[in-house]
This record gives structure tokens, sequence and C-alpha cells, in this order.
């Protein structure tokens, strides 16, 4: 049985795959994600439309803000906090199965390092200062 998270109730799946393309996507540009990029970037088939209106959800909810009227939108600390408990869900599931200890290596240590990065840069500009984040063993 999985444990996956599944973002709370409020969430619906379609929701849940948007927020975590628009985190992978901001983590890795710094940059705020537009619902065109949502698409670009993921196996996602849905309207543009669609992701708007979900990005709207997410934004209500306090996942993700847009800083100005035509800007995309950026994470904030509870999108951050839902990315990691994904993160972290989905290499526990693969720590649990035997077939996937191969998949969990080149597909997850990466992108620990590409998180932590991000998040350094994120918090450098929020406190406009110097940040050091330490990888833990």
């Amino acid at each position: 049985m999985s444990r996956r998270r599944t973002g709370g109730p409020e969430l619906n799946p379609r929701q849940i795959r948007v927020l975590y393309c628009i985190s992978r996507e901001y983590i890795s540009s710094g940059k705020p994600v537009s619902s065109k990029q949502v698409l670009e970037h993921s196996n996602l088939k849905f309207s543009s439309a669609t992701v708007r209106n979900d990005m709207r959800k997410l934004e209500f909810l306090g996942y993700i803000y847009q800083p100005h009227t035509s800007s995309g939108r950026v994470l904030t600390d509870k999108g951050f906090r839902f990315y990691l408990d994904s993160v972290k869900t989905i290499t526990e599931d693969l720590q649990e199965s035997n077939v996937a200890i191969a998949i969990r290596r080149t597909s997850f240590v990466g992108d620990i390092e590409h998180l932590l990065q991000g998040m350094t840069r994120i918090l450098a500009r929020a406190v406009s200062g110097f940040v050091v984040i330490e990888k833990p063993k």
C-alpha cells in the first residue's frame, strides 16, 4: 500500500500534478512559472485554461502566489513543503521496492541537489543576504 501524500483533501489528482510541475519548473529555473511553461515541460494533456484554473485554486489555497498580474506563479513555503514531502515519499516508496533501486539512483540524487540549490537562491533573495544549506547525510 502506497503512502503517497495527496496534498490534502482540498486538492484533486490533476491539481497535485500541476503543483508538482510548477514546483519542478520553479526550482530548476528560479523564475515565475506560467501555464504555458507547465504544459511545455510536462506530460500533462490539459488545456492552458484548465491549468490556469488549477493555478488559481492552488494560489487560493496558499501553495503558490503571483507576484504581479502579468507574471507566472512562484512557490510559497507551503508549496515547497508539498514538493519536499512528495520527493521524500517517492524516495521512501522506492526504498521499500526491490525493483526500483536503480531508478532511485538515477532520478532523485540529482533532483535533491537541484532542489537545495533552488531553495538556497530563494532564501537568499527573501532575506537579502547569504544563505547556506547543508545537505543531510
